[in-house]
C-alpha cells in the first residue's frame, strides 16, 4: 500500500459524532499574518495509521508531514502543550506522513523527533490544517473548511480557520413578541453556522450591517469539540467558556462587531468564547406601569442566552461548570445586574466586569435598579411621547405598532437600564454588606481604565469651578464642593508659575482625574473593600489599565486625547480612555489591521488575554502550574513575575501597563473618594431594600 496519507480530498462536511474529537494546534502570538508561528495542524483521536490518514482525508487535508513544513515554527509549542493537557509527560508519538506502510509508519514526538511504530499501533493522528489566518472582513467558509457537530436535534454546521473552529449565528431563542421575555429555543435539523445572524435592531453601522427585531444569535469560538461530551468531562478535556457580554450604553451593540471576534482569545487562552445578540434601547428596557411589562426584556435575552449555553456548550468543546460572565461598560453593568438575580446563581462560575459604574449619578441607574414605576416616569413618558402614544386608552399596543426604527434616530429617548422587577431583580444593587448579602461561591474581577470619562470634557477652561459645573450635570451627583479639594489644581505649587495654556491642562487632568473616580474608581474600590470584608465572593482582584488602544471610531479630537496614533504610548503620556482596553482583551489589533505603535501593543495583548483566560479556568489571575513554560509564553511568564502576586486582598489594585506592570494600592485614592463622599465603605451602610 501506498500514498494512503495523500488520500484525495473532497467536499463532504465531516461530522464530529463520526470523526471523533479533534482540536486545533496552533501556537498563537496574537501577530496574525505577521506571525512567523506559521505552523499548526490537527489532531484527531488515537487510531491506526489507515484510519488516522483517512480522518485527515475526511476533513479534506491530508497526514501532516516534516518534510514540508518546519516543526519549530509553531508546532514545537503546541504539542508540548498537548502533553501537558494529557499529563503524559510526552510519551505519546503522533502519526506524521509516511510514503509507504508496510509494517511501520511515521510518528513524530513532542520534540519533532521522527520514529517509526507498527502502522497497525495506535495512537494520535496530526492532520495538516488548511485553514487561513482570519483577518477582519477576510473569512473563508468554504466546504473544504467546515465541520458538523451534533447539539440537541440539531446538526450544525460551522467552519474552522487556522486557529480554532467558529460556529456563527446559532439561534438561541425564538424570535419574542415585543416587550415580551425570551424563551430557549429548540429547534430540530440542519443549520447553517457560517455566517453571523442579525443584530438586535439599532441604527446600522459597518459593524453591524445588518440588524432586526429576529436577532436572537449567538457565536462560537473554540480549539477544540467533544465527540463525546461525558467521556470529555470524564477526561477534563472541556475548556473554561467565556460569555461575552458587550457593551453600548445598552442602546448599541451587537455580537456581530469584529472588533469583539473571539478566536484569537479562544485559540490563545485555551477556551470557548460565546458571544451573543440582546435587545437594547426601548426594546430591551422600557418599562410600562401595568406591572407586567417591566423593562427586563434585554435582562431575559442575557438569561435565555446563558442558559442555552449551559445546556449545549459542552458539544462544542465547552465546560458548563466554567462559564465567566464578562463585560465592558454597560456589558459590565450587565454582568452586574446576572450577580444581583438570584434565578442566575449557579449559571456562572465567574464574573470579569470592565468599566462599569456604581450606583450614583445617571450612568448609576443601570445598577440601582429602580421600580418600575420610577423609570415609567422618568423616562417611558418622554418615550410615549415622542411616539405619539401618550394618552392613548393601551399604550403597549400603541407601542407593538410603531415603528421602532425610529427610536433609534438622533434626540429621541431610550431606555437603557432594567428595573427592579420583582421577578428577576429584587434589591437594589447586588447586596455586599448586612442581612441581604451572602456568598455567591464564585470570584469576580473588576476595575476601570485610568482615566475612563476625561473625552466628555473640552479642555478649553482654567477655571476649575467651570468643570465642576459641566461635570455636575453630566454625572448627575453634586461635585461643586470639590473646589477647594485635593483635586483642585490651583493647590500645586506651580499653579502661579504656569501660564494660561498650562492652567488648562492642570484643569483637564483633574477633570479626568475626579471624573473618574467618582463614576468608576471610587466604587469599583468600596465593591472591593466590601465584598471582601463580608465575604460576598470568593476572590475579587482589581484592575486599572494605563495602557489603551482607542478603536478606530474614535475621530476628531478624542483620537489625538485618547492616543489612537500616539507612536510611543510607552513615553508619551496620554489618555487612557473609555473601551480603550477592550483591544487587548481580545487579542485582536493586528487582526483588525492595526498597527502595533511601539511594538509593545501585541505583547500586552499576549499579557493580558493570558491573564483574562487563567481566570476563566481557574478562577484566579495565576496560570495553572506549568501551563505557560508548556505553551512557550515566556515572555508573559516573565511579565507576570515582575507584576508580582495579584490577590484579592481588599486594598490592591493592579496596574496593568508594559513597563512598570504591579500593584498599587487603592488607598492612594481615598481621599478624593472621601471628599466626593464615595469612601472605602460606600456600601457598607447601603440601602438595598425596596426604593419606590
Amino acid at each position: 500500500m501506498s500514498l494512503v496519507g495523500l488520500a484525495g480530498v473532497n467536499a463532504a462536511v465531516p461530522h464530529i459524532g463520526t470523526l471523533g474529537a479533534v482540536s486545533i494546534l496552533s501556537d498563537n502570538d496574537l501577530a496574525a499574518n505577521f506571525t512567523t508561528r506559521t505552523v499548526g495542524a490537527i489532531l484527531v483521536p488515537p487510531s491506526t495509521y489507515a484510519v488516522a490518514a483517512q480522518r485527515c482525508a475526511s476533513l479534506n487535508e491530508r497526514v501532516w508531514s516534516p518534510s514540508t513544513s518546519n516543526f519549530s515554527l509553531g508546532l514545537d509549542n503546541a504539542l508540548s502543550y498537548t502533553a501537558y493537557v494529557n499529563a503524559n509527560n510526552g510519551s505519546i508519538q503522533y502519526w506524521v506522513f509516511s510514503p509507504e506502510i508496510v509494517d511501520a509508519c511515521n510518528a513524530i514526538t513532542i520534540n519533532g523527533t521522527l520514529i517509526q511504530k507498527p502502522c497497525q499501533g495506535v495512537g494520535p493522528g496530526l492532520c495538516t490544517n488548511s485553514g487561513p489566518i482570519s483577518q477582519y472582513n477576510t473569512t473563508d467558509t468554504r466546504p473544504e473548511l467546515q465541520v458538523t457537530v451534533q447539539s440537541g436535534s440539531q446538526n450544525i454546521t460551522g467552519f474552522r480557520d487556522f486557529y480554532g473552529f467558529q460556529f456563527r449565528g446559532i439561534r438561541f431563542a425564538p424570535k419574542a413578541k415585543r416587550f415580551t421575555d425570551t424563551t430557549l429555543y429548540e429547534g430540530s435539523g440542519s443549520v447553517d453556522a457560517t455566517k453571523y445572524g442579525p443584530g438586535c435592531l439599532q441604527p446600522i453601522e459597518d459593524r453591524w450591517p445588518q440588524v432586526s427585531e429576529d436577532c436572537h444569535f449567538l457565536n462560537v469560538w473554540t480549539p477544540y469539540l467533544s465527540a463525546n461530551p461525558l467521556e470529555s468531562t470524564r477526561r477534563k478535556k472541556l475548556k473554561a467558556v467565556m460569555f461575552w457580554i458587550y457593551g453600548g450604553g445598552n442602546t448599541a451593540g451587537t455580537a456581530t462587531d469584529p472588533e469583539k471576534e473571539g478566536g484569537n482569545l479562544a485559540s490563545r487562552g485555551d477556551v470557548v468564547v460565546v458571544s451573543f445578540n440582546y435587545r437594547v434601547g426601548n426594546l430591551g428596557f422600557l418599562a410600562f406601569n401595568d406591572g407586567v411589562h417591566n423593562g427586563t426584556y434585554a435582562i431575559s435575552d442575557i438569561l435565555t442566552a446563558l442558559r442555552w449555553v449551559n445546556k449545549n456548550i459542552e458539544n462544542f468543546g465547552g465546560d458548563p461548570k466554567r462559564i465567566t460572565i464578562w463585560g465592558v461598560s454597560a456589558g459590565a453593568v450587565n454582568v452586574r445586574t446576572l450577580l444581583a438575580i438570584p434565578e442566575a446563581e449557579g449559571l456562572f462560575a465567574g464574573a470579569i466586569m470592565q468599566s462599569g459604574p456604581g450606583e450614583i449619578g445617571i450612568a448609576g441607574f443601570g445598577v440601582a435598579f429602580d421600580s418600575p414605576k420610577v423609570v415609567y416616569e422618568r423616562v417611558t413618558k418622554k418615550v410615549l411621547k415622542e411616539s405619539g402614544c401618550d394618552g392613548v386608552a393601551d399604550e403597549l399596543e400603541c407601542m407593538r405598532n410603531y415603528d421602532p426604527s425610529k427610536w433609534g434616530e438622533s434626540g429621541r429617548t431610550q431606555a437603557s437600564y432594567p428595573t427592579r422587577d420583582g421577578r428577576f431583580i429584587p434589591y437594589r444593587g447586588v447586596p455586599l454588606s448586612g442581612p441581604l448579602a451572602h456568598s455567591h461561591k464564585i470570584p469576580v474581577m473588576f476595575g476601570y481604565n485610568r482615566d475612563e470619562w476625561s473625552y466628555l470634557f473640552p479642555p478649553d477652561t482654567s477655571n476649575f469651578t467651570v468643570d465642576l459645573e459641566r461635570a455636575t450635570a453630566a454625572i448627575g451627583i453634586p461635585l461643586t464642593h470639590l473646589a477647594n479639594s485635593s483635586y483642585a489644581p490651583q493647590h500645586s505649587p506651580l499653579w502661579s508659575t504656569y501660564t494660561e495654556a498650562e492652567k488648562r491642562v492642570a484643569v483637564f487632568d483633574a477633570t479626568a482625574k475626579f471624573s473618574t473616580d467618582a463614576i468608576f474608581a471610587c466604587l469599583t474600590h468600596a465593591f472591593a473593600f466590601s465584598a471582601v470584608k463580608n465575604g460576598v465572593f470568593d476572590a475579587v482582584y482589581e484592575f486599572q489599565f494605563n495602557r489603551t488602544y482607542q478603536p478606530t471610531r474614535w475621530t476628531d479630537a478624542t483620537r489625538v486625547l485618547c492616543g489612537r496614533d500616539n507612536d510611543d504610548p510607552e513615553h508619551n503620556e496620554y489618555y487612557k480612555c473609555h473601551a480603550g482596553e477592550v483591544p487587548y482583551t481580545f487579542g485582536n489589533i493586528l487582526q483588525q489591521g492595526w498597527k502595533d505603535r511601539d511594538t509593545h501593543d501585541t505583547p500586552f495583548a499576549r499579557l493580558i488575554v493570558d491573564y483574562w483566560s487563567a481566570f476563566a479556568r481557574t478562577g484566579t489571575m495565576q496560570a495553572e502550574k506549568g501551563y505557560l513554560e508548556a505553551r512557550g509564553f515566556t515572555e508573559s511568564q516573565e511579565k507576570m513575575k515582575e507584576a508580582g502576586a495579584w490577590s484579592s486582598d481588599k486594598t490592591e489594585v493592579m496596574r496593568l501597563q508594559w513597563g512598570g506592570i504591579g500593584i498599587f494600592p487603592s488607598e492612594s485614592d481615598q481621599v478624593g473618594c472621601s471628599e466626593i463622599g464615595l469612601g472605602k465603605d460606600f456600601y457598607e451602610n447601603f440601602d438595598y431594600g425596596s426604593r419606590s
